[in-house]
């Protein structure tokens, strides 16, 4: 991708550090859910992907939320 993060879908499993499997997908949307805690989001479209889906950039109270999810290794730059 050319532009933005990949962050996993939320049933979609990886390989921890332990070669266990566990639930990436769902740990990324819990801990994003945690994160926003109920804040005001706000997008701004940027471009579309070629399926025609809208990217934007997202942030809650002033963080980018594409960069707080590659910070705290739940999605990929």
């Amino acid at each position: 991708m050319p532009w933005g993060v990949d962050a996993p879908e939320s049933c979609q499993l990886c390989r921890g550090a332990d070669s266990n499997l566990y639930r990436c997908g769902a740990k990324a949307a819990n801990d994003l859910d945690t994160f926003i805690a109920w804040r005001p989001v706000n997008c701004m479209p940027v471009a579309e992907d070629h399926y025609g889906r809208t990217l934007a950039t997202c942030s809650v109270g002033g963080a980018d939320l594409g960069e707080w999810l590659v910070r705290n290794g739940l999605a990929l730059d």
